[in-house]
């Protein structure tokens, strides 16, 4: 099990460049599909890693960036493929807002095999998280990574390659009424109850 202690020397010899890294994957967007309200959900994967073998992904701080004119983050799913994201005995994660991107940060603190038998998906790769955005405007938005750290099962570093990927936004944006117009509307259903009303003479 990677101790907090470790894990902070690992990954300050790793950012010193102190340490070897082994090529392990590739960080990778799936293909994104739009949910009402004019949302688009982005997944996160990682490929070249998995099915059970060593090495393992046990952690990594990576930030995705986006055109914050096209869209806007909403939320953040992480997979349980480092551990149960709501269980701090088997994963802690932290997820941060910066100005056009958004950081997320996965440590598992489960055992190797048990890690290993958690990346064991059919496939090139797995899951890390799912992003939620919600679309601003009409454009098309480039995405791109930066891999802060990344370490196997047994704390020892992992250099992960990133694709970019993009994603084309159609169509106008759903327009929020304004105050003033819903006044109104109410105003002029009002009146046309109003004009309904049998007279009485």
């Amino acid at each position: 099990m990677i101790t907090p202690k470790r894990f902070l020397i690992l990954a300050g010899l790793l950012l010193m460049g102190l340490l070897p890294c082994a090529r392990a994957g590739t960080i990778v967007f799936t293909a994104p599909f739009e949910t009402p309200g004019f949302q688009v959900v982005v997944g996160v994967e990682v490929d070249g890693l998995g099915n059970g073998v060593s090495p393992a992904l046990a952690s990594f701080d990576i930030t995705v960036f986006f055109d914050p004119l096209i869209l806007s983050p909403y939320s953040v799913l992480f997979s349980s493929a480092l551990g149960d994201p709501n269980d701090t005995s088997q994963t802690l994660n932290s997820v941060s807002f910066v100005p056009g991107g958004v950081e997320l940060i996965n440590i598992s603190l489960l055992d190797p095999a048990s890690l290993m038998a958690a990346q064991t998906t059919p496939g090139p790769g797995f899951s890390l998280a799912k992003l939620t955005f919600n679309v601003l405007s009409s454009g098309t938005n480039p995405f791109s990574t930066l891999v802060s750290s990344a370490s196997d099962e047994n704390g020892n570093p992992l250099d992960l390659d990133t694709a970019g990927g993009s994603i084309t936004v159609t169509g106008g944006v759903a327009e929020v009424p304004e105050p003033a117009s819903l006044l109104l509307g109410a105003a002029g259903l009002a009146l046309l109850g109003l004009a309904r009303r049998p007279r009485r003479r």
